[in-house]
């Protein structure tokens, strides 16, 4: 499956960037999210309920981080169960603002597989929340 768009945001990219990285912001900002903790640079750990309409199930887990470069560049790689693939964010000046692109591309095998397509709609809707909530906590 792949996932990929932009947002734009009207904060600074090194704003954006280090909301980005505050666990807490990501934690109320992530749907479904309990824990996130960023580990360094180089690994998030998150526990969140992942699912796709009525198949729903707990994520727990460390996603490696294995490009980085402030503010503007990150890959996040996820290797879990069922699972596997990453997404790239980059950030670049957008006026006074920030314009986000992300791309992510995930194998998800099993049940939740068969049914990654046809949720897709469902997975847009909880990016536009991601963002919007992420947005507000950016001063």
């Amino acid at each position: 499956m792949e996932i990929k768009g932009t947002h734009t945001f009207t904060a600074n990219p090194q704003a954006v960037w280090d909301a980005l990285h505050n666990s807490a912001m990501l934690r109320s900002s992530i749907p479904g999210a309990q824990e996130v903790a960023w580990q360094g640079d180089n690994a998030i750990n998150v526990r969140a309920n992942v699912g796709i309409g009525p198949m729903s199930r707990e994520f727990m887990g460390t996603l490696p981080v294995t490009e980085h470069t402030p503010p503007s560049h990150m890959k996040i790689e996820v290797h879990r169960n069922l699972v596997a693939g990453f997404c790239v964010i980059d950030l670049a000046p957008n006026g006074a603002g920030t314009l986000l692109s992300y791309n992510a591309n995930l194998d998800i095998s099993g049940p939740m597989g068969v049914m990654a397509g046809a949720a897709r709609p469902m997975v847009d809707q909880q990016l536009n929340q991601f963002f919007t909530r992420l947005e507000q906590q950016i001063h």
